[in-house]
């Protein structure tokens, strides 16, 4: 998708119909050198939503999509508002005409950053998928809604991965690997991807204990690996930690991730499959 990031403007998307958009600096990671898309719904409202941007894709053929992003709605709104994201596949390649299929998503007014996301599967006559967005707020209302919209992604789900928030909190391992795995806590608050890693050393028996600590960004999180040394049990003894290395995390889905890590001195990534121990959160359930 072309800037589903709002990186530094809305550009890559059109406003078909002049309604009220405009970038703005808050982003939904935090990120000083990105935005978002702030979206208006003004005037009386019929109950509709007024689509302010949209994008268009060429597509040819049938398949599953995955399709969402981050919305905030703040409060104060005027109740029943929302920020909705929209999809639609057509049998023409300029998303004109009637939709063969039409599916929305969005989020009320709960003051944080909420990822919304949903799947679409397009028949063997799509030619073309739409993604719009845009800001509900109740029939005959007349004060100004808004919305923000950040991180919006279409995409085939075999090939896709799932947007990082604190869902994905929890304990993940390798049902290959007996008696390690990583207990990972995420906020967006404080823009933190945290995991504790428990494995073993090269010498069978011995435990080995590392952390992971780093920043994400949409689907990607990057992470320094730390070793610490030195403690003693239920002991105020110094204690030294030291980077070892550096990893990546990607979430493919609810309950399965992709742990990427390289040791420092080392030529090779090492790529571990990982699977959800802990029940997925609310919010997090396959579609």
């Amino acid at each position: 998708m072309t800037n589903g990031g709002f990186d530094q403007d809305l550009s890559g998307w059109e406003n078909p119909w002049g309604n009220r958009g405009e970038w703005n600096s808050l982003d939904a990671a935090g990120s000083a050198s990105s935005g978002s898309a702030l979206l208006y719904n003004e005037g009386e409202s019929n109950g509709g939503v007024p689509t302010v941007l949209v994008q268009c894709y060429k597509f040819r053929g049938d398949g599953d999509f995955e399709w969402g992003g981050q919305v905030r709605v703040l409060p104060g709104q005027p109740n029943g508002t929302s920020a909705q994201i929209f999809i639609a596949t057509y049998n023409t390649d300029n998303c004109a005409g009637e939709s063969l299929e039409r599916s929305s998503v969005g989020s009320p007014a709960v003051g944080s950053w909420l990822l919304v996301n949903k799947r679409i599967t397009a028949s063997i006559s799509t030619s073309s998928i739409g993604i719009s967005l845009g800001v509900l707020k109740p029939s005959g209302e007349t004060a100004t809604a808004s919305g923000y919209f950040d991180n919006v992604f279409l995409r085939q789900s075999d090939t896709g991965f799932r947007l990082i928030d604190e869902r994905f909190s929890g304990s993940w391992y390798n049902p290959d690997f007996p008696g390690q795995g990583i207990i990972i806590d995420i906020s967006r608050v404080i823009k933190l991807f945290f995991g504790g890693w428990y494995t073993w050393t090269t010498t069978p028996g011995e435990i080995d204990w590392m952390t992971l600590q780093g920043e994400f960004t949409g689907e990607l999180a990057k992470l320094k690996i730390y070793r610490s040394s030195g403690g003693k049990f239920v002991d105020p003894a110094a204690v030294t930690t030291v980077p070892v290395g550096v990893a990546e995390i990607r979430f493919i889905s609810c309950t399965e991730a992709e742990f990427f890590f390289q040791f420092d001195g080392e030529a090779n990534v090492t790529t571990v499959p990982l699977t959800r121990l802990t029940p997925p959160f609310r919010g997090c359930e396959e579609e």
